[in-house]
């Protein structure tokens, strides 16, 4: 689940309930949840769920949306990945621009076929100018392309 920015405290405590509901309902102390570790509480319990935080300042996200987001990106990832084979909200791990395990997402809010990208903060300055080095690519802030958001329309 990648959150929105504008939403990330909401977001954040909606899983903080469920997890105490999930301690509560298992008769575990959230405290005991969090020292173990979600993932390790859950999966003893013989559920398959995994849960991390990422902090954007360590993992910012790019976005790659239009026409030609597929091409510009399979060109970054190599044979890493077959995009082709990646569907709409499918995620996975890739090397992208020679940086091993960025998160490749399929995903858009324009209407168009385009990806998120997540990567290492000392790494995104690089892999942004990767992108943008691409005749097909051009910036464009979150404002501009919240005017193009199919969810607004």
């Amino acid at each position: 689940m990648v959150t929105n920015a504008s939403c990330k405290e909401q977001d954040m405590r909606m899983l903080t309930e469920q997890l105490i509901f999930y301690c509560e309902h298992c008769r575990k102390s959230p405290s005991h949840v969090f020292s173990l570790g979600f993932q390790a509480i859950v999966k003893s319990s013989g559920q398959d769920v995994s849960l991390e935080i990422l902090d954007s300042d360590e993992q910012p996200l790019l976005a790659l949306e239009g026409p030609r987001a597929a091409v510009v990106l399979q060109s970054a990832v190599g044979e890493s990945i077959d995009l082709s084979k990646l569907y709409f909200m499918d995620s996975t791990t890739a090397t992208v621009c020679c940086v091993p395990d960025c998160r490749v997402t399929r995903c858009d809010y324009t209407g168009e076929d385009g990806f998120e990208v997540s990567v290492p903060s000392d790494r995104v300055e690089a892999i942004a100018e990767a992108f943008v080095a691409h005749d097909d690519v051009k910036l464009a802030g979150l404002g501009a392309k919240d005017t193009l958001r199919h969810s607004l329309r």
